[in-house]
């Protein structure tokens, strides 16, 4: 977690970023989908999921707690607990990435379709 902050903190600095963002530890499932955040719109990345994220991303909504999982994505079971935890499912277009690049892909597109990169 120290090597991670380090490089959450190095890149705000060469970014001009004056807050840096919240950086979880791994939890169980469970426990992750609960830290979306009270005003935040839970996003689970799924390839196959009805509803893209970018058309998410323009209903709205400009806070969003977002999970993705490491290598073969999340097994019915997961998706349904996520579901009952209030959170949708969203694709990121047709491309299935893998999971070192999908977190940062979803970032991007949440940046450039709601944040100040307009």
């Amino acid at each position: 977690m120290e090597r991670l902050r380090d490089i959450v903190v190095a890149a705000c600095c060469q970014c001009g970023r004056n807050r840096l963002p919240a950086i979880d530890a791994c939890a169980d499932l469970p426990e992750a989908l609960n830290r979306a955040g009270a005003n935040a719109i839970g996003l689970v990345l799924q390839p196959d999921a009805a509803e893209s994220l970018i058309d998410v991303a323009r209903s709205g909504p400009t806070s969003f707690g977002r999970r993705h999982r490491p290598r073969g994505g999340f097994d019915p079971g997961e998706l349904a607990l996520a579901a009952r935890a209030g959170y949708r499912p969203v694709r990121l277009g047709t491309r299935v990435l893998r999971t070192e690049t999908a977190g940062l892909a979803a970032l991007s597109a949440l940046q450039a379709a709601v944040g100040d990169l307009r």
